[in-house]
Formats: structure tokens, sequence, C-alpha cells
């Protein structure tokens, strides 16, 4: 699992640049948006590493994962800068992405 952190908080810091850059300051659907960011970003997170840093590989399941849960990279930086502000917000993002992920690491282990 330690691997996954190094893996996601790169990814987190990205999508905090990303959200500073927008400006829609709308409320947070809760908690079916809450739910589906966190899924994506922990399915991401997974494909990352599953890629073994091999970034064609990895856009290819990006794609995948995003169309699966009906988003994109615009849905993913306006829902980061609905929060991006917001610091408790923040860390229950990252507690509920932690937790999927630790789901996750039981089918993933060989």
């Amino acid at each position: 699992m330690n691997r996954a952190v190094y893996v996601i908080i790169p990814i987190l810091a990205v999508l905090t640049v990303i959200a500073s850059c927008s400006s829609d300051k709308s409320e947070v659907k809760m908690p079916e948006e809450f739910d589906k960011f966190t899924s994506v970003y922990a399915e991401l997170s997974v494909a990352f590493e599953l890629a073994a840093r091999d970034s064609l590989r990895y856009v290819g399941m990006r794609d995948s994962i995003l169309g699966s849960f009906d988003a994109d990279t615009v849905w993913l930086q306006e829902f980061t800068g609905k929060f991006k502000s917001d610091p408790e917000l923040w860390l229950k993002v990252w507690e509920e992405i932690s937790k999927k992920l630790e789901a996750r690491k039981d089918s993933l282990t060989p």
C-alpha cells in the first residue's frame, strides 16, 4: 500500500493545481458526486500503478475508467474546484480514497 501513497500524492497535487485554475464554486452534491469522485480517483490511482508508469498505457486505462463512470477530465477539474479551499473536505476525500484503495488491495495482490 505504501507504493500507492507515492502515486496518489503527486496526482492529488496535480489535481490541486488544476483546481486552483477553476472558478466554479458551486456546492458539491453529496454524496453522489463525492462517491463518484473518490471512486474515479482510486481507480485512476490503481490504473497508474498497473500501467507501470507507461503513459500511453495509462491514458487508455484512464479513458476507459472515466467512461465507465460517465466522467471526463473536465469534470474532475470542476469537482476539485468546488472544494479546493476546504481543507476539512479535502481530508474527507483523502480518507475515502484511502479506504477504497485499501479495499482493493487484496484483489490486486498476486
